[in-house]
């Protein structure tokens, strides 16, 4: 008698080498996103120091009324960048 050779079904409990490829590669896409995400989080808050900085650098040192204004100016828009760093103030992007 010739021993018969085992056929593999279909139905087996190990996952197929192509849903280990895709799942490494969602993760890697996850992770490369997350990544971009805190920089991109780091840099507007980096910006929004640094405007509210030169804004109230401004305003203290403001030798007339429209250098204030400016000063005030800088330093909302400075605010508005820490904000939507936070995600306090929403974006429009879809």
């Amino acid at each position: 008698m010739v021993p018969s050779t085992p056929s593999h079904s279909s139905d087996s409990s190990e996952p197929a080498p192509e849903s280990q490829h895709d799942s490494t590669a969602d993760v890697r896409h996850g992770t490369r996103d997350a990544l971009y995400d805190t920089i991109g989080t780091v840099a507007l808050l980096g910006f929004s120091l640094l405007f509210i900085g030169v804004g109230t650098r401004g305003l203290v040192t403001a030798g007339s009324p429209a250098g204030g204004a400016l000063g005030i100016a800088i330093g909302l828009f400075g605010f508005l960048l820490a904000g939507i760093a936070f995600d306090v103030v929403p974006l429009r992007r879809e």
